[in-house]
């Protein structure tokens, strides 16, 4: 999981409005974002968390460009992951499996439409290769469900699109009054509910320390047929977690390059 760190939180917190320029910003990273992991097998998981960022925090940084490559993207809530869990609370990470850095990079070169898709709703909006990172860190622990080969993967993958594309929660909220900014509060309470209508289930959200929300974790079954592996069913998370207190920021999302440091996501 990559660290997403609100910058001027304490500013934030007390509602004074930070315009941030990436020009000032000297600390950007665009490089390479590497898993450096040390491949192990593991249990095989539980369930999923799937996990959505707002990019009104993770880009309150100044540093979020799109890969020159990119498919058209709008920056809002996009993918950070799916990630295999446990029911004790753990979760396994970088598990020996085929799905290697050779493999993730040919198949996603193999099947253009979906990585297309990718693209879109997964950008690297500031280390490169973020799709392969995820993949090698959280994928590689799913391929014990979803299989040692190829079509394991490019499931894995569809599964990531379809979830993604099956709710607007940026919508959903807005429609209900709660859109972003600098210095509005709004009820966690109220949040949770409309997330909960537009899921079906509860679902865990996140904030950083500033009490701004960060992300939008949904929880779905393992796999257990060739249907849920492209569409997993979502459910109640068996473990209630929250970083939130009872009123969060929702940052308006600052502008984004449109031509990154990174030839491809």
């Amino acid at each position: 999981m990559v660290n997403r760190v609100a910058v001027f939180t304490a500013l934030l917190v007390m509602g004074v409005c930070c315009v941030v320029n990436a020009s000032n910003v000297s600390s950007c990273l665009h490089g390479d974002l590497e898993a450096n992991c040390t491949y192990t097998k593991q249990r095989t998981f539980d369930y999923m968390h799937f996990v959505q960022s707002w990019d009104g925090l993770f880009c309150a940084d100044g540093c979020c460009k799109l890969p020159a490559t990119s498919s058209p993207t709008k920056p809002g809530f996009t993918v950070h992951g799916m990630w295999p869990e446990y029911n004790d609370g753990n979760f396994p990470s970088c598990c020996k499996s085929s799905y290697t850095r050779k493999m993730i990079d040919e198949t996603l070169e193999k099947h253009a439409e979906l990585r297309s898709q990718l693209d879109q709703y997964w950008p690297a909006l500031k280390r490169c290769h973020f799709i392969r990172y995820e993949t090698e860190k959280h994928g590689s622990c799913a391929a014990s469900v979803y299989g040692e080969t190829e079509s394991g993967l490019v499931n894995y993958w569809t599964a990531v699109v379809k979830l993604r594309s099956r709710w607007d929660f940026e919508k959903a909220l807005a429609s209900a009054g709660i859109v972003p900014s600098h210095t509005t509060k709004y009820s966690l309470k109220t949040i949770r509910s409309i997330l909960k209508e537009q899921v079906g289930y509860n679902v865990n959200v996140a904030c950083d320390s500033g009490n701004i929300l960060d992300e939008i974790r949904v929880c779905v079954k393992r796999p257990t047929d060739a249907r849920t592996m492209v569409n997993p069913e979502p459910f109640d998370c068996p473990i209630a977690e929250t970083s939130c207190h009872d009123k969060v920021l929702l940052l308006p999302i600052p502008s984004v390059g449109t031509s990154g440091g990174c030839k491809v996501n």
